[in-house]
Parts: structure tokens; sequence; C-alpha cells
């Protein structure tokens, strides 16, 4: 795990009504795969289910697969691949996805960005929103991507923020 990461975030209109939820469950999985590491953990929130904390898949994936299946309404589903001892999954994280009605952004360790197919990534997240628009930054983890992702704070607010690229 590295102290900088990068992040593509992506905004847009939800491409239909059912949100595509299992599609993008699986092609995250890709992702996390694709960079050479296991999904393990995942967070949800749907009307039945908040694990409020990450869940560990082995003992939560059909639970969450059924959350999905179910055609709960979804809020969110935060998707990680931790290393076995990682102490807080909002900082110690390999790979984080995260999709809600707003976005999708997928931080990374920086060393691991050379891994990643940009175009085929942005082809890929392009099933999910139209008007597809975003940005790929690097950031030091512990100033949190996530947050700067869901625009909760002006862009002045982050120090080692540095834009890579605009996405339109």
């Amino acid at each position: 795990m590295e102290k900088e990461t990068i992040s593509i975030t992506v905004y847009g209109q939800n491409s239909d009504d059912d949100f595509k939820w299992e599609e993008w469950y699986e092609d995250a999985k890709k992702i996390i795969e694709a960079l050479g590491y296991n999904y393990n953990y995942v967070g949800i929130k749907t009307q039945k289910l908040n694990s409020g904390k990450v869940m560990k898949l082995s003992r939560n994936g059909k639970k969450v697969l059924n959350e999905i299946q179910s055609g709960q309404e979804i809020e969110h589903i935060s998707m990680f691949s931790l290393p076995e001892d990682f102490k807080s999954a909002s900082f110690d994280y390999n790979v984080m996805i995260v999709r809600n009605s707003q976005f999708i952004t997928v931080t990374i360790n920086k060393g691991d960005f050379n891994k990643i197919d940009k175009q085929r990534l942005l082809l890929l997240l392009s099933k999910y929103f139209n008007n597809l628009h975003g940005e790929i930054y690097e950031m030091d983890r512990y100033e949190s991507p996530l947050i700067y992702a869901s625009k909760a704070n002006p862009t002045s607010f982050f120090k080692s923020l540095k834009i890579i690229d605009e996405i339109s």
C-alpha cells in the first residue's frame, strides 16, 4: 500500500432505471482482479441491509448478492481489496471501488495505475452513466479521495490533489 493514490471518478445520469447493479458488481470484481488483487471486503446500504462497516466477503458474499438480486433500492456499494493486516478500510485498501447514484470512483495505489487500460475502463463505466464526465486525479490516501469525489469539500481543501486528466 502506497501513500499516494490515483482515482478515476465519473459522474453522469444513470443509464436506465434499474441501475444494472448486478452487472456493475461483476464488472467491479473484474477491475480489482485485473489489477492483481483479490476482492475480499464489501460495504452495502439498502433499505434492508446497512453494513455500516465493511464486511468480509467470504462470510457475507451471498447476503450481498441476494440484496443486489432482490431488487432492493441500493444507496451504495463499496468494494475493496484489503490486506490481511488492515486497520481501517478507509485508508488501508489496495483497491477501493464505490458506486452510488451520483458517481463511481475507482481508487488504487499510484504504482498500479500503469496496469489500467484507461480507455477500456472508461468504456466499461460508460455502461452505467450517460453523459459521462469526471476526472483522473492523484491524492494522498489520508486526505480521502472519496470525500473529494463526493464534492463534500471545496477543491482548495485538498492539499495533495493533482488533476491528471479531465473526462468528458
